[in-house]
């Protein structure tokens, strides 16, 4: 199926920073040597990502203490009957249920701080990638500056799928608890399950396509979902193997020790790795439907076609012409007339043998040749176009004057003559 991304070229959200241009080795290997060779800013860039990444874990971590909180506190019902009875059906689910409507909704404000660090890192390995390394600090906050928004808006899209999935699981779960019917919660729950993950999958394809090209909403919100339906396979693969470190941390808590090793790898390179990875895999889902590098040939192109529009401009205007020819200085092959080859005298060429009748034609020869090119000369000496030519150059002081900022009268030279200084 093919997808008609033409709106794509030229929209360059770096326009002005640097310019995104085809790989000849192809976007994986640079990716991976980019990677190798900035390890160290890499990790810079994760740990900027893990700081605005703070509010969401303090976030779960208090939901996690309340609901522990909670349970240890339990529930009586008193009825009128001796001795009271405690009933407790369902309570540790609609614990988690309140619990959840609180400390989610948060979490979904928290993303206008994560969205910084998304917004930062994406745009800081964008550009890593692109320019094999070019970043500073500085540029990570130019990042957030033309990309938050674009970043911000399907990290809240996804996160809003996210709470309506867990809240619908919790309820599903209180009506279990109490005896309830689950049909219809259940297949709620489960498109729910489907529409989020389909969610997050366009969310991620919504933050490539804003931090790589400047359009409107609109716009964005079609071209990414051009690349998610013309990329699923690749999609599904590398969105798999972008988040690695997160599915080795979650398994890593079958052993406590590697549950250590995970939470120290994810700190210092869990966002780098997803990010990076991901945004190498854009740049390549784009290179398959655009073309870059067409961008900065219609601009040299433009470039060039100004450079000569310029010059044939300026070889009319004879005030132009004359500091030219002021410029290069004055040419003998110009300023008389030259004797055209096929109008010379035959030189009588000398043989296998030297004779001193030979070398005396010879001598002949080029005195008759010498006169005629004086003789020549002499008669086009009144031509019209060399006698300005001469007159251009003897009258050279008056054909230019240049003044400094004092009004002092400047020296003739080959820069002020061409108007460059």
């Amino acid at each position: 199926m093919a997808f008609n991304m033409n709106g794509l070229d030229g929209h360059e959200l770096s326009a002005g920073d640097y310019t995104r241009t085809m790989i000849p080795e192809g976007r994986w290997s640079d990716t991976w040597q980019v990677f190798k060779s900035n390890f160290g800013k890499t990790v810079l860039i994760n740990l900027v990502m893990l700081v605005t990444f703070i509010p969401s874990i303090v976030i779960m971590y208090f939901r996690a203490y309340y609901i522990s909180w909670m349970y240890s506190i339990g529930s009586v019902n008193h009825t009128m009957v001796y001795p009271f009875t405690s009933y407790t059906a369902g309570l540790e689910q609609n614990i988690v249920f309140y619990a959840d409507l609180i400390f989610y909704a948060l979490l979904v404000i928290s993303m206008l701080i994560f969205a910084v660090g998304v917004s930062g890192g994406a745009y800081s390995f964008l550009k890593l990638i692109n320019t094999h390394g070019d970043f500073t600090f500085k540029g990570f906050f130019h990042g957030v500056k033309k990309t938050y928004f674009n970043c911000l808006f399907p990290m809240l899209i996804f996160m809003i799928f996210v709470y309506g999935m867990v809240i619908v699981g919790d309820w599903r779960a209180v009506m279990a608890a109490n005896g309830m019917r689950l049909g219809g919660v259940t297949t709620g729950y489960v498109f729910l399950i489907i529409f989020t993950v389909l969610a997050g999958v366009y969310a991620l394809w919504l933050i490539g396509t804003g931090v790589t090209y400047r359009l409107p909403l609109g716009q964005l919100l079609k071209y990414s979902l051009f690349m998610v339906m013309g990329t699923p396979l690749q999609t599904i693969v590398m969105i798999a193997f972008a988040f690695i470190p997160l599915w080795l941390y979650m398994l890593s808590y079958l052993w406590s020790f590697m549950a250590i090793i995970m939470l120290i790898v994810y700190i210092f390179l869990g966002f780098t790795f997803t990010m990076i990875s991901w945004m190498g895999f854009t740049q390549w889902g784009f290179d398959q439907y655009t073309n870059p590098q067409a961008a900065v040939d219609r601009a040299q192109a433009e470039a060039e076609k100004r450079a000569a529009e310029k010059a044939l401009e300026d070889s009319k205007n004879p005030e132009i012409r004359r500091r030219e020819l002021l410029a290069s200085g004055k040419s003998d092959l110009l300023s008389r007339g030259i004797l055209p080859i096929a109008d010379s005298e035959t030189i009588t060429t000398m043989g296998r043998e030297i004779t001193r009748s030979g070398i005396a034609k010879a001598q002949a020869d080029r005195t008759a040749l010498t006169a005629t090119v004086m003789a020549y000369e002499k008669k086009h000496m009144k031509d019209h176009d060399i006698v300005e030519y001469n007159k251009l150059f003897a009258t050279r002081e008056k054909v230019y004057v240049a003044t400094d900022k004092k009004g002092k009268k400047k020296k003739i030279s080959q820069s002020n003559l061409l108007g460059y200084e």
